[in-house]
């Protein structure tokens, strides 16, 4: 087992831009969703299309915000503390080490 710990900031960014560009694929994908059960609920009336058409509206409600938002966090997340932090700390590690050569 090694003693040594690699990070490969490249690949963390690499992981955060795929993040984003799912997370907006999700959420544009939910909106082009809305839209079709707003269309379909002007050609469609019934008690069935009224139950249906409320549990996506409770969905979208309760999920899709949330869901880009805590995806959004997270990408952000490895861009900034992990990437950019993990190299500002490394950079400073090797800083003070060649103080004491």
């Amino acid at each position: 087992m090694s003693d040594e710990i690699f990070v490969q900031t490249d690949k963390v960014a690499e992981a955060a831009a795929h993040i984003t560009h799912a997370n907006q694929v999700i959420d544009t994908a939910f909106d082009e969703m809305e839209r079709a059960i707003q269309r379909l609920n002007q050609s469609w009336t019934s008690q069935s299309s009224d139950t249906i058409i409320g549990y996506f509206s409770s969905i979208s409600s309760h999920f899709k915000a949330n869901r880009f938002a805590v995806m959004k966090d997270y990408s952000q997340f490895l861009l900034g503390p992990v990437g950019e932090g993990y190299t500002a700390a490394e950079n400073e590690n090797v800083r003070l080490a060649d103080a004491f050569k």
